[in-house]
């Protein structure tokens, strides 16, 4: 199959990819991702990846992206971080991970859903 044609597969094999080599303790950089998809026999760029991330996150699957995190600290023991991410529950939980440690600052919609979640948590535990 030319390389081309296999274009059209970008986005089954990005879902092979992410099913057998990764989960919650095993992430792939886009760097490792591109090198996977052109041992397929598919050209990927870093840009194209993002809005193939997305495609995938929106259809349904667990796709969270992160990029360079800048580090602003605050004082001797805090920090703030500014991150690009694919909003997903797994990110979500991992937000939950940082307990009372950690506060969103923005967007006001992701403070929303943390305050939502936590609030559910609480009720099951009263």
């Amino acid at each position: 199959m030319a390389r081309k044609s296999k274009q059209k597969m970008k986005l089954l094999y990005l879902v092979k990819i992410f099913l057998e080599e990764t989960d919650d303790d095993h992430r792939l950089t886009t760097p490792q991702i591109i090198d996977r998809l052109d041992s397929y026999g598919i050209d990927a760029g870093r840009k194209s990846l993002y809005d193939d991330y997305e495609a995938l996150r929106t259809f349904g699957l667990d796709i969270i992206k992160t990029q360079d995190v800048a580090m602003l600290p605050e004082d001797e023991d805090h920090f703030t971080a500014l991150v690009d991410v694919v909003v997903s529950d797994q990110f979500y939980g991992w937000l939950m991970s940082f307990g009372n440690n950690l506060e969103i600052i923005s967007p006001d919609w992701a403070r929303e859903r943390i305050a939502e979640l936590a609030g559910e948590i609480k009720g099951m535990y009263g």
